[in-house]
């Protein structure tokens, strides 16, 4: 903050302004509900222990949300290649959260299908940081390996891989983020989510 006078400004703003500041309208109701810092009774709970710690550590409503907001992103995602196989590609196929055996592992997305899957496509949106990121970039190096490793095995039946990521958390965990770019074919988020339009067209006869 002492270096950095913008961002200085910006979260001096989001912290007197909440919802109303130049990126709390990006934050999630749920978590904005506990910005409220020109609240006189919110300043006075702060000084309770018990409610700094339930606030800090709701563990179960935030395992919720968290699932609900991965399921919504994982139907943004499917509502987009039905479009594309509306638009381009009747005959398309697709399977979702199945085991694929050559990673023993539930993949989100395998197209055309499980069998013989030509793309497989994992979704992850992070709200907050976590270690559980450090995690998820560990996995997916690991079977992006996989995957080229049998790529190389079997040059004509190549395995493209393609990795959703998107989310505020994501920004405090770059390096993370950029091991994950270098473990994918594709990268996409929700702005750019169209290109997966382009990628179709590439990898599908």
């Amino acid at each position: 903050m002492q270096q950095n006078i913008e961002f200085k400004n910006i979260l001096v703003d989001f912290f007197l302004n909440g919802r109303f500041s130049k990126i709390g309208h990006e934050i999630p109701l749920y978590y904005m509900r506990n910005f409220k810092l020109k609240d006189k009774e919110f300043i006075s709970d702060l000084s309770n222990y018990s409610y700094v710690e339930r606030i800090l550590n709701d563990n179960e409503i935030q395992g919720k949300y968290s699932n609900e907001v991965g399921a919504h992103v994982e139907t943004l995602i499917k509502n987009k290649i039905e479009d594309y196989k509306k638009r381009i590609k009747p005959d398309l196929t697709y399977e979702t959260q199945k085991e694929y055996p050559l990673f023993n592992k539930n993949i989100d997305f395998l197209i055309p299908s499980l069998g013989n899957p030509v793309l497989l496509m994992e979704s992850s949106y992070n709200i907050t940081t976590g270690s559980g990121q450090s995690k998820r970039a560990d996995q997916l190096v690991e079977l992006f390996g996989i995957l080229m490793r049998h790529n190389a095995n079997h040059r004509g039946n190549r395995i493209t891989m393609i990795n959703y990521c998107d989310g505020f958390g994501w920004v405090g965990r770059q390096n993370d983020l950029n091991r994950i770019y270098n473990a994918s074919d594709y990268v996409i988020n929700q702005k750019n989510l169209n290109q997966l339009d382009e990628i179709l067209n590439q990898h599908l006869k």
